[in-house]
């Protein structure tokens, strides 16, 4: 059995457990996808080469809690052959704008096979089942973890993001994530990235066979390059002695990169994984305490997230503060490039 036919049996596999539609026939056209954020989009871009066009819905540095598309972009929506979201409540309310404006059009969790950690907990245990998702757990030759809520596709993240009304409730009251809710922050573990890797491949095989070898091979490229890069990380991590490997962050978004690189998280500026509340003076205080008692060396702040409450504690305790990036690319060109300049400035802080 030839390689290429492997690779469109394993799609059409795919096509039965996800629900991705039918390939469009006699397609000439390039396939248009549109990816909810710009990470996401990268990495759609690494897998679809120079035989589709990826664009980003949301702007870099722009946070998925508070952000409207503009009417340009509901029409790319909606022209759209293939829309990829982030899932485990990443886009919020936006899910529901996503799917009105793409009723259309596939959408696909690239997170589907991921297995989802809860907020701020580490306490949750399932015991993995066989699914489709095994056969890209084995491809990648990443082990599954039992401190998790389970697999995307068998749990269920955050009722509000199909309930519009719901959502603007709790985005009044600053709350997006609640404790022990869905972390969606997964591209921080780059072993999850090879995941969203392998279920973008078999999702553009399904809808554009004709250039199925040129998404295998882009995929079997970069699964290497997720291979590098997480050596690397490990490499870097190592520098830090194992006493310094806490965090502190502006808001709950190391918890993947945490668990897998062997860190502690003890505190977060903002509480509950949201970007939009405000800490209370106790909280504050009880971070400040926080800080002390763990000897934390540096606190982390984010792109996408005010800084101001977090320069605050990093003064008023005599750390260190440093800037990552977070639901954006920012200014890196890639997310290899992302995540590369986020370890530098944990093991800058902490080493």
């Amino acid at each position: 059995m030839n390689r290429l036919l492997v690779w469109l049996m394993a799609a059409f596999l795919a096509s039965m457990y996800f629900g991705v539609s039918a390939p469009l026939a006699a397609q000439d056209d390039r396939l248009t996808i549109v990816a909810s954020h710009s990470i996401l989009a990268n990495v759609a871009q690494n897998v679809a080469g120079d035989a589709a066009d990826v664009t980003s819905l949301l702007p870099r540095d722009a946070d998925p809690h508070s952000y409207t598309p503009s009417p340009r972009e509901l029409v790319t929506l909606a022209e759209a052959d293939l829309v990829l979201i982030n899932g485990a409540s990443f886009e919020e309310g936006l899910l529901t704008t996503i799917e009105n404006a793409a009723e259309d059009v596939t959408i696909i969790e690239a997170s589907q096979c991921v297995e989802i950690r809860a907020i701020g907990e580490a306490d949750h245990h399932h015991e993995a089942e066989f699914s489709a998702c095994d056969v890209l757990y084995d491809e990648a030759n990443i082990p599954h973890h039992e401190d998790t809520l389970g697999l995307l596709m068998d749990i269920q993240c955050g009722e509000g993001d199909h309930n519009e009304d719901e959502h603007e409730d709790e985005h009044e009251d600053g709350h997006e994530h609640e404790e022990g809710s869905c972390d969606p922050h997964v591209w921080m573990n780059p072993q999850h990235v090879m995941l969203w890797t392998l279920t973008i491949r078999d999702t553009l095989v399904e809808l554009d066979p004709t250039n199925a070898e040129t998404y295998a091979q882009n995929a079997d490229v970069y699964i290497a390059q997720l291979a590098e890069l997480h050596d690397e990380i490990e490499a870097l991590v190592d520098s830090i002695p194992p006493e310094n490997r806490v965090l502190v962050t502006n808001h709950d978004s190391l918890g993947y990169f945490a668990a897998q690189y062997d860190f502690e998280v003890v505190g977060v500026v903002i509480p509950g994984g949201s970007t939009v509340a405000e800490p209370s003076a106790r909280d504050i205080v009880t971070l400040i305490e926080t800080i002390e008692e763990h000897q934390v060396r540096a606190i982390f702040t984010e792109t996408t997230v005010n800084p101001a409450v977090a320069q605050q504690v990093a003064n008023e305790s005599g750390v260190s503060w440093h800037t990552l990036y977070s639901g954006s690319l920012g200014d890196a060109d890639t997310y290899l490039d992302y995540m590369r300049y986020n370890v530098n400035s944990i093991v800058e802080g902490l080493g």
